[in-house]
């Protein structure tokens, strides 16, 4: 595509060629969008029930998180990009419970070939380089072929043990369908991710599954659950690594609870979960076309915490000083090197100093806007506090997009100006 740019064919030609992949991405989107309304059978902590886009967020996180600690170097930017991607089919076919698909084989080969038919449509809607990026991934996740995808696969399961168990309620796994499974293996330790446990020979991984399985055991007992052990005969000591990880997994879960302006195609309130998921799959899709992405990997980063901060102070007025407030507690949470890690970026993206993070700020106003233009139709406030297309983000979007004159960033914002526009005619039309 860039080579179209400079060559004999003429401006025209390439125009059509970027839009035509733009129209690509933004109907992807539309899939990856409805992540954040596929609902888990686990509960957030304020009794809601959990999305595929808050798991995903969470196992990302936990990527990055445990990286810096593993006794074999990894890609983590390759980690993180599987984390996202490995439920993207769930955004078509839906959730079933591991406990259900274990005691149903017929089940569980039933969602295994919806799901690839779902990733052939996904890579079919994309550009070629995009869609062949997220199929190969997804591919990868689910063959479990490279370190990294195991690793992940035992964080997605991590993930979803400690959210059901972290707040004592275990009656879903002990009584739901299947739960005689999920309770032997609770009791037992032999988990599915076991094999793959004894396989990476991580301490910290091995870790943190004998504390989440001893959490799970401790729930049990505490909730009078099909067992007579006494909750004291089982060790809920903590490493002091795994409690500072936990802790701070309980704050990147409160980003499933802060509520946007934007609203999901269902009329839900987007959260910062959702937005956060969606801006790291437009990233993931924009990334092979752009002219300067400078360090991929240090965009998706950013990208997964820019909006750490609200985790812990919200959407709130002084916007700036109690983020800043917010990225000072969250350091003090974690050890060393993760805490200066997170520091950095979440001041990296503040100061807006940084090629990736002035990049990063133009996808995500694009990303909010291109949500608006979609979903926010029968929301009078936007246009009327806006001033449609003429908002003040707009004209964020504009200083950006003159600095960084990147041909399909143009287009992307041509498209959503398009869209918006063709949004506020209905709106003025019906007012």
């Amino acid at each position: 595509m860039r080579k179209c740019q400079t060559a004999p064919c003429g401006r025209f030609f390439c125009r059509r060629k970027q839009m035509s992949d733009i129209k690509k991405i933004i109907e992807f989107y539309k899939i990856v969008e409805k992540l954040g309304q596929v609902k888990r059978d686990v509960k957030l902590s304020d009794g809601s029930y959990e999305s595929d886009s808050s798991h995903i967020l969470k196992v990302a996180y936990l990527a990055f998180a445990a990286a810096p600690y593993l006794q074999t170097k990894v890609d983590t930017t390759k980690m993180l990009e599987l984390a996202l991607v490995h439920d993207l089919a769930e955004a078509e076919c839906g959730d079933i419970p591991l406990c259900a698909q274990r005691t149903n084989t017929a089940l569980q080969e039933q969602k295994k070939q919806k799901e690839l038919a779902a990733i052939e449509r996904c890579r079919d809607i994309l550009p070629q380089a995009a869609g062949e990026k997220i199929y190969n991934l997804f591919m990868e996740y689910e063959n479990k072929s490279s370190r990294e995808a195991q690793i992940v696969y035992v964080l997605d399961k991590l993930d979803a043990n400690y959210q059901a168990c972290r707040l004592g309620d275990v009656l879903y796994w002990s009584e739901g369908k299947g739960g005689d499974w999920y309770y032997r293996c609770v009791m037992s330790g032999d988990t599915p991710e076991k094999q793959w446990l004894e396989k990476l020979n991580e301490p910290l991984l091995s870790h943190m599954e004998a504390q989440c399985l001893n959490l799970c055991r401790m729930a049990m007992i505490k909730s009078g659950v099909r067992t007579d052990e006494k909750a004291s005969q089982l060790n809920d000591a903590q490493l002091p690594l795994n409690a500072a990880l936990a802790d701070f997994m309980d704050v990147v879960e409160k980003l499933a609870l802060v509520k946007r302006d934007n609203r999901l195609a269902d009329g839900s309130k987007e959260t910062a979960a959702d937005h956060i998921v969606k801006l790291c799959y437009l990233l993931l899709c924009l990334s092979p076309y752009l002219q300067n992405p400078g360090d991929y990997g240090r965009l998706l980063r950013l990208a997964l915490t820019h909006d750490l901060p609200e985790a812990v102070c919200g959407r709130k007025l002084l916007k700036k000083k109690n983020e800043a407030e917010a990225v000072t507690a969250i350091r003090h949470i974690l050890p060393a090197p993760l805490n200066q890690q997170i520091y950095e970026l979440c001041a990296e993206y503040a100061q807006q100093q940084t090629a990736e993070s002035r990049l990063l700020k133009l996808v995500n106003k694009l990303e909010g806007a291109l949500q608006n233009a979609f979903y926010q139709d029968s929301n009078a406030r936007y246009w009327e506090e806006c001033e449609g297309v003429s908002c003040q983000s707009n004209l964020q979007i504009n200083s950006l997009l003159e600095e960084l004159n990147d041909p399909l960033l143009n287009e992307l914002h041509s498209e959503i100006t398009r869209l918006c526009f063709s949004l506020e005619a209905q709106f003025r039309g019906a007012a």
